[in-house]
């Protein structure tokens, strides 16, 4: 668990953690001019537009938008905090961390013992998948269709026959006893301790960042019982925030901005070892609100593709919740029944796979299909029983419009007026058309959004200009809350006559405030001072109009609903009069 760092500490990581050597780290960028270049890691693209500024140390993407600086590259490549990024730098470049509690100390020491021992019992057992002992793995795995740079790949082991002969040469590693039970290698029992895995295919489960948290195991013998058994949660491993291979997936997910979501490990060696790299599975357990969560940082749009028999289905219909309250695109892609994955792969190839993911169902066509199962919707009852099921599904997705938009869809397919299945999703209908004037207002909000952002990657660019226009135009008047926690900061860095350094200014506010700093400040390139200059007078002319046009409107509303009161009414002309005289004065 990352802790919360103060400044001193954040400034030291950052001007530590050169950004080039870190994305260097995840990408091949090009030296070009004074910047690098690279293909964005974010988005999917042929042609670079992701530019580092080794100078301004920030990266900026001209494709998708993504900018920031060291932290927040770590943040989106990696999926982590704030937080757990400067940790995670501070580690990489040995940087002691400040001072923590005791038991925070003790969890921290306990952890990398952990890791330490799964490391080396995922060394372990990919030695005994090689060995002799290993023959009938091995060769089950080969006559299941897994080649064997596929078992290198996913580092694929073996944990051999016996009650304690993983435990034995741990012991002579040195590894004690209480660590190998914290990392969930060993069980303890009343006359002593024994391994957990005997006689198992080992498949090593690992954390987002490639670092093995447990391991799951495969029985070779139908004698054994449970057919899969996975390491217990540790304070490393989560079943619900874990998705297994996620760490090889994650470049194509980011760049396709699609995740695909099976239910075993098999089935997602087969999809990697057929060329489909974009494919995690579930631990054991349905898909988590902690899921959801996690992959919306990368993806927009996910396709399950689970087991075509009943218990599959189930689990398909208990994820969809997660993903629509996260405005995640899900679809269900079923394969032919009694065939999971797996097997599907193998007789169909990849070319089949691709073929059942774009014929995937989105989630509305597979709950309609699911429940027409159970429900007969030639009557009355079992039409108004589906509509009451869709509902609990469709009510659960935040967007309006697509609330709306799966309400007709209700309509089109039971018949039933379009008033009472609004009724039934908690939305009112809207009987007038929205206003001319509400559509040309919604048009002049957006200019002067854009406007604004203008102002401050001006006065960032030239700071010089910086002064005389939040004598004029305040923080406050900035429509977006970032934006004007992002005019407030730079005000006061003018005001106060200090350089600003973007990163260092980027590091010191809100992630996502500092990852709008950073794309505001590259919206546009203002090297000419003079040409800037008169765009930002012109500018600032033209927003001081609108907001006096705001304050007047607001003065009028005023004036119209306060007629009985004289006194009132005579304080709002006086507001009025000093609207009216405020003038501006040229910037200079």
């Amino acid at each position: 668990m990352a802790q919360h760092f103060n400044n001193e500490f954040i400034e030291q990581v950052r001007e530590t953690a050169d950004i080039i050597p870190v994305i260097s780290h995840y990408l091949e960028i090009r030296k070009t001019g004074a910047n690098y270049k690279a293909c964005c890691p974010f988005h999917n693209e042929k042609t670079p537009s992701f530019v580092v500024s080794p100078q301004k140390q920030i990266f900026k993407c001209f494709g998708c938008g993504k900018a920031g600086n060291v932290f927040h590259f770590v943040m989106e490549i990696e999926g982590s905090s704030f937080p757990e990024a400067v940790e995670y730098l501070a580690k990489e470049y040995n940087i002691p961390l400040p001072e923590k509690s005791k038991a925070f100390e003790r969890e921290q020491k306990k952890n990398v013992g952990v890791m330490e021992a799964l490391n080396w019992a995922s060394i372990f057992f990919q030695r005994y998948l090689t060995s002799e002992q290993g023959k009938e793995a091995r060769e089950y795995l080969l006559y299941r269709g897994i080649t064997k740079s596929t078992m290198e790949k996913f580092e694929l082991g073996y944990a051999p026959k016996g009650w304690d002969n993983f435990l034995k040469e741990a012991k002579q590693e040195g590894f004690e006893e209480q660590v190998l039970l914290d990392a969930g290698l060993i069980i303890q029992k009343e006359n002593g301790y024994y391994d957990r895995f005997r006689n198992r295919i080992i498949f090593p489960i690992w954390n987002s960042r490639g670092k093995v948290i447990a391991f799951g195991g495969r029985v070779l013998s139908s004698e054994d019982q449970p057919k899969y058994l996975n390491s217990p949660e540790t304070s490393l491993f989560q079943k619900k925030k874990t998705l297994y291979a996620f760490h090889l997936a994650r470049e194509t997910i980011s760049q396709s901005k699609q995740i695909v979501i099976m239910e075993g490990y098999t089935d997602v060696l087969m999809a990697h070892q057929k060329g489909f790299s974009g494919a995690v599975a579930t631990l054991g357990t349905a898909l988590t609100p902690e899921h959801a969560s996690f992959i919306k940082r990368y993806s927009e749009r996910a396709a399950l593709v689970f087991d075509g028999d009943s218990a599959g289905m189930n689990a398909a219909s208990r994820s969809l919740e997660h993903f629509l309250k996260k405005s995640i695109e899900v679809r269900i892609a079923v394969p032919p029944e009694k065939l999971d994955p797996f097997d599907f792969m193998r007789e169909y190839g990849i070319d089949g796979f691709r073929d059942m993911l774009n014929n995937a169902q989105d989630f509305f066509d597979f709950e309609l299909e699911q429940h027409k199962k159970q429900y007969d919707i030639s009557t009355i009852q079992g039409k108004r029983s589906v509509i009451r099921e869709l509902s609990k599904t469709v009510i659960t997705i935040p967007d309006e419009i697509t609330k709306r938009l799966f309400a007709q869809r209700m309509v089109d397919v039971f018949h039933v007026p379009l008033d009472n299945i609004l009724l039934e999703l908690g939305i009112r209908r809207k009987k007038t058309s929205v206003p001319p004037m509400q559509n040309t207002q919604s048009y002049v909000n957006a200019l002067a959004l854009a406007e604004q952002n203008f102002v401050i990657a001006a006065v960032m660019q030239h700071p010089n200009l910086g002064a005389k226009v939040f004598e004029y135009y305040s923080a406050s008047d900035f429509h977006d809350p970032k934006v004007a926690k992002i005019a407030s900061i730079v005000a006061e860095y003018i005001a106060k006559n200090q350089p600003i350094e973007l990163a260092s200014l980027s590091a010191k506010l809100e992630p996502e405030v500092g990852q709008e700093l950073v794309s505001i400040y590259y919206s546009e390139n203002l090297e000419n001072l003079e040409k800037t200059a008169e765009r930002l007078k012109r500018t600032i002319k033209g927003l001081i109009r609108q907001k006096k046009r705001a304050q007047m409107n607001k003065l009028r509303q005023q004036l119209l609903t306060s007629a009985e009161n004289e006194e009132q009414q005579k304080q709002i002309l006086l507001d009025a009069q000093e609207v009216c005289k405020t003038r501006m004065r040229d910037i200079e």
